[in-house]
């Protein structure tokens, strides 16, 4: 559950982050996501985005699709979840096992520090505060 509930936060935040505003139809989220987890650490997830791409598996696909649908990691031979703080990164494959290994406490601090990284940016100019007040427009205000 924690696993799942920090990349529907990814995704949520990127959809700030891109200024796209809540409809009755749902968006695309793929690129929300991938924005925000750019966000985390941009070489790192774009290079693993870009060796997985080639071996037909995808972060969004497998990772947070697989976990708000099936309620598992999908992709691949097997996948781990760990709470331990063992990963160098959150999102981490074993290209020689085919393997998924999920480090929830290295994912909740690399998402901390984007998520405070592109705070400060709003506050210093360097984020669009125009797209974020986009995005919240039609939201519920949180009190």
């Amino acid at each position: 559950m924690l696993a799942l509930g920090l990349c529907c936060y990814t995704e949520y935040w990127g959809k700030l982050l891109l200024g796209i505003e809540k409809k009755e139809k749902r968006e695309p989220s793929e690129k929300p996501f991938n924005e925000f987890l750019y966000k985390l650490d941009g070489t790192y997830y774009r290079d693993l985005s870009g060796r997985l791409d080639k071996q037909g598996l995808s972060i969004y696909s497998n990772i947070r699709c697989g976990l708000a649908h099936a309620y598992l990691i999908e992709g691949g031979k097997s996948a781990t979840i760990d709470i331990g703080s063992k990963g160098q990164h959150g999102i981490e494959y074993d290209f020689e096992k085919s393997k998924y290994i999920f480090w929830v406490r290295a994912y909740f601090k690399e998402f901390k520090n984007a998520v405070n990284s592109y705070i400060i940016g709003l506050e210093e100019g360097t984020e669009d505060f125009a797209k974020l007040a986009k995005a919240l427009k039609k939201r519920p205000e949180l009190v």
